[in-house]
């Protein structure tokens, strides 16, 4: 009886999913469409995402400008530029200012890339005049005092002086230098410790009066339809200008990165970290990125993946490891990332190496596993549209990369299309083995047993820094 109950739960319970992904992928095919707005204010795009469950309101400003401007000598600039832009004016110092928002509750937030730049706040709409009143005013009056500067300069310094301690983050920080190597976007955006020991208030005044002056603008609302009028007080008060666009002679990286590894040793490391991956010419970042994120999900988006159960589940060589494509305008990286004991690096790497070669031949791949993340993927893709904050972001990216909001709505059929070749064939660009850069921080020792792999090349950590 009770057999026969539990079997009826399970099918149940499966008619019940079934529907549920069949529903969410409606639910995704038009999803907040009717709520997006094109408007023009004044000289300038803007995107209105009508929000009406709250009387709050997000601004969001786009700037075609990001730490590519930087440079090797200024890296760190940009993103020190907009940590800082609310420590002070002429008029209010950083206290003042902290006191004046926390007040009216506002929440601010920034992102810098190599590409773009974003600076964004909420607040209540009803505070809106009064926000943008000093909001603009920093916007137009930013000093950045030194005696802000020096102390989150000193911050800045430790944290990277501090990385070999954090063997994941400096993973992070080498696999992106390396595979970056000779290229435009080499040098982190953060900067490293040569530059921000330069950083000077004149420069990241002059460095903001360029996101403000002469970078290309777009802006971004979120909020009901009360939240509009600030338009004309957003627009004069701040002063906004734009100048031509920036162009950039971009560089890829230097050829024959992917025939070492590149070893950081940490003497007396117990584990050590593995990246694999490499960077993504404009060429192949362009190409459908439906069919890339699906194949870097089959390799290692979730529990049932490739990588998981070959390396985890099967052989039990880590706790996680996982994959990813990250698609820009003009480039995009690939990568996988997972950990091992000292003892099982070497058959880590190979195993890897053995999934990503199996996986580019159609053969190899079978359809209830392309079924199976189909779904997962599928299912899940609703959920990246619940926050409207993180919905914002995603129209504002596919303008970045100057795609039509329809491609939004086009990701369920787009994926629902891919079948056995067209997931081999992705998995190929984005994985071919000859073409990987693979970094490992971890114990010198490690040497040994993997240059039985690939020649090995040693990086100090403090080169990285």
């Amino acid at each position: 009886m009770g057999h026969r109950l539990g079997e009826k739960f399970r099918e149940r319970a499966m008619k019940y999913l079934i529907l549920l992904l069949l529903s969410a992928t409606a639910f995704a095919a038009d999803f907040r469409k009717d709520d997006i707005q094109r408007l023009q204010w004044g000289d300038y795009k803007t995107t209105w995402l009508e929000d009406k469950r709250f009387p709050l309101a997000t601004v969001t400003m786009y700037f075609a400008d990001g730490a590519l401007r930087d440079g090797a000598k200024n890296a760190g600039t940009t993103q020190t530029a907009l940590d800082l832009l609310f420590s002070g004016t002429a008029q209010y110092d950083q206290k003042s200012l902290s006191e004046f928002f926390d007040f009216y509750g506002v929440d601010f937030s920034h992102n810098v890339t190599h590409e773009y730049s974003v600076l964004s706040f909420s607040a209540l709409v009803k505070d809106l005049p009064a926000v943008v009143e000093r909001f603009c005013h920093v916007v137009k009056e930013a000093q950045f005092p030194r005696s802000e500067l020096l102390p989150h300069q000193k911050r800045s310094l430790a944290k990277l002086r501090n990385l070999p301690s954090n063997h994941s983050a400096l993973a992070e920080r080498a696999f992106r230098s390396l595979m970056m190597r000779g290229s435009s976007y080499e040098q982190a955006t953060e900067g490293n410790i040569a530059s921000l020991e330069l950083l000077r208030s004149e420069s990241l005044q002059k460095r903001w009066n360029e996101l403000r002056d002469e970078a290309p603008k777009r802006f971004y609302v979120k909020g009901p339809k009360e939240a509009l009028f600030i338009r004309d007080q957003f627009l004069q008060k701040c002063g906004w200008k734009t100048g031509a666009s920036q162009d950039f002679r971009l560089k890829n990286p230097v050829s024959g990165m992917g025939h070492r590894i590149f070893l950081v040793p940490i003497p007396g490391a117990n584990q050590a970290q593995i990246r694999i991956g490499r960077y993504l010419p404009a060429s192949e970042a362009k190409d459908p990125s439906e069919s890339l994120s699906f194949a870097s999900d089959f390799l290692g988006g979730g529990f049932t993946a490739r990588l998981i159960q070959e390396v985890r589940v099967k052989r039990g060589l880590t706790y996680s490891i996982g994959s990813y494509v990250s698609l820009q305008a003009d480039y995009g990286r690939s990568g996988i990332s997972t950990f091992s004991k000292n003892e099982t690096v070497a058959e880590t790497i190979k195993v890897v190496k053995d999934i990503l070669e199996q996986n580019t031949n159609s053969a190899n791949i079978k359809q209830e596993d392309i079924e199976h993340m189909r779904n997962y993927v599928v299912g899940h893709y609703p959920f990246s549209f619940e926050g409207s904050d993180s919905f914002l972001m995603q129209l504002l990216m596919l303008d970045h990369v100057e795609e039509p909001l329809e491609k939004l709505y086009m990701f369920p059929e787009k994926v629902k299309a891919l079948g056995q070749r067209e997931v081999a064939e992705a998995i190929r660009k984005l994985f071919t083995w000859d073409e990987q850069v693979i970094v490992v921080v971890g114990d010198p020792s490690l040497v040994g047993p993997l240059s039985k792999i690939r020649q090995v090349q040693i990086i100090k950590p403090e080169t990285l820094l």
